[in-house]
């Protein structure tokens, strides 16, 4: 059996497919000693060991090995029973050997494939991820700047609302002072107005509102703060304008508001008229009293003096 495994062995070698050899640490033909590996795999198998393997590099190639034990069995003593064997025992082992070189070259290649395929998974995760987390930002962003809107304008005119206005005067106050500048104020109410919501009705009083809105902040400065300040009122802050730019401007708007055609639900119109108060607060005046209130008091003195003295005109004060 031994010589014809060599010669099988020997054959399949020659069409580069793999070698066997049956091999013992007591071979009866010197040709069938073991080499290293099967030396080390016979002492294991010895010892108790089922099978052994190894990757073993070569010069131009690397070979698998494997090694299984070949058990004594009865039939097996009618040759080796002078060299003591006993059914049971260890005889020797068969070992094959082949070429791996191509394997491994192409579980490399595989590697470097999964390796890629890894990485551009990865990157198109994070790239995903990076969109979904910028575009999430950005609605978050916009949620917070709705929400500041929210905080600081009047829902109905999209005007500022009067807290608003209150924080600003106090910042343009500041700023006045410090620089030298006036800062004039108009605050004006819309005459009759209780008769439109009698007469129309409240959604004509509201079409009103938004109306007057509108031309406010189409006619008004950057600059200019513009709030709905309760009700049918509106107050303007015009920092850096002095007593003629602040009356020139409320003159400016009284008119445009007399002239102006409001349309309502329906098709129908009307028009409406406002008084106006008017003041300028010189940087001495702000500096002897910079509470807000106070100062607002005086300009609405003076529309009130608009409203004694037959409505639809411009009360001017001094500050």
């Amino acid at each position: 059996p031994a010589l014809m495994t060599r010669e099988i062995s020997e054959i399949a070698a020659q069409g580069g497919l793999y070698q066997f050899h049956i091999t013992s640490l007591n071979p009866l033909n010197p040709g069938n000693a073991p080499d290293d590996f099967e030396r080390r795999a016979l002492t294991a198998f010895e010892q108790g060991a089922g099978e052994m393997f190894a990757r073993e590099p070569r010069e131009d190639r690397v070979l698998f090995r494997y090694m299984a034990p070949l058990m004594v069995e009865k039939s097996c003593l009618q040759c080796h029973a002078k060299q003591g064997y006993q059914v049971g025992d260890v005889r020797g082992g068969v070992s094959v050997s082949f070429d791996i070189g191509d394997i491994e070259k192409t579980l490399r290649l595989h590697r470097i494939i999964l390796i890629g395929l890894f990485c551009g998974v990865i990157t198109l995760l994070l790239g995903i991820i990076y969109f979904y987390i910028v575009k999430l930002m950005r609605q978050l962003a916009y949620a917070e700047e709705r929400i500041r809107e929210l905080a600081i304008r009047d829902e109905l005119t999209g005007l500022y609302n009067r807290r608003y206005f209150f924080e600003r005067f106090e910042a343009e106050a500041s700023r006045s002072m410090r620089k030298g500048h006036h800062l004039g104020c108009i605050m004006f109410d819309l005459d009759h107005f209780k008769q439109v919501n009698d007469i129309h009705g409240h959604l004509a009083g509201d079409a009103v509102l938004r109306g007057v809105g509108l031309l406010l902040r189409n006619s008004s400065r950057r600059s200019d703060v513009v709030a709905r300040y309760g009700g049918e009122e509106f107050i303007l802050l015009l920092p850096e304008c002095g007593m003629d730019c602040v009356a020139s401007m409320a003159e400016k708007l009284r008119q445009l508001l007399e002239q102006e055609e409001i349309r309502m639900e329906g098709g129908a119109s009307l028009r409406i008229t406002a008084s106006f108060g008017v003041a300028c607060f010189s940087p001495e005046a702000l500096r002897q009293d910079s509470i807000a209130a106070h100062l607002i008091n005086v300009v609405d003195q003076a529309l009130y003096r608009a409203k004694v003295n037959g409505r639809n005109r411009v009360e001017v004060v001094g500050g």
